[in-house]
């Protein structure tokens, strides 16, 4: 018997199909009824609605390794159904996976004059790093800072590099707190 009535949820944006023969409800798929929310897609449901294996949906989606040996109908269906499905890859994951986190840090000095960086060289940075698929963070420091706890993005490795724009004056501290987390400089 397939006769379902919808009924609402706490939440209006959700509902509920109720069989009014089993007498029992049905959930949309991905529906958590504990808080009332969808739960966010996972790989396993992009490749579902692809109708793939989920490894040839993770290599299509992040571009790697044997992407272009995907046929092109194959990797725009998986491409549907990532946007379809509002997918987003959690980038979490992939730094951990990886063991890198896709971003340089550009470090400068809080105090006047220590630091200087025009546009042409930003400008140049930012090109570079972009053709690498690098991010670009600015951390601005000032040398009491570092007298205190390690910097978060070197403690918890925010960044796979450093460049240090400094004119004068580098604190001996960062340089040792550069080495001490092998962060590339």
């Amino acid at each position: 018997c397939d006769a379902f009535v919808q009924r609402t949820c706490e939440n209006p944006h959700f509902f509920v199909y109720f069989n009014t023969c089993s007498k029992q409800s049905v959930v949309p798929r991905g529906f958590n009824l504990l808080n009332n929310r969808m739960r966010s897609p996972t790989l396993a449901d992009v490749a579902r609605e692809a109708a793939v294996a989920v490894s040839t949906a993770s290599i299509v989606l992040s571009e790697s390794g044997q992407y272009h040996e995907i046929p092109e109908a194959t990797r725009m269906r998986i491409q549907a159904a990532a946007r379809k499905l509002k997918y987003q890859v959690y980038a979490g994951a992939r730094q951990l996976k990886r063991g890198r986190s896709g971003t340089i840090a550009l470090l400068l000095s809080a105090e006047q004059g220590r630091s200087s960086l025009n546009v042409e060289l930003l400008y140049a940075i930012g090109a570079e790093l972009q053709q690498r698929d690098l991010g670009l963070n600015f951390v601005r420091m000032d040398d009491e800072s570092l007298m205190g706890r390690d910097p978060r993005f070197l403690r918890q490795k925010e960044v796979d590099g450093v460049l240090v724009n400094y004119n004068i004056n580098i604190s001996p501290r960062l340089i040792d707190l550069i080495h001490h987390y092998e962060i590339p400089a």
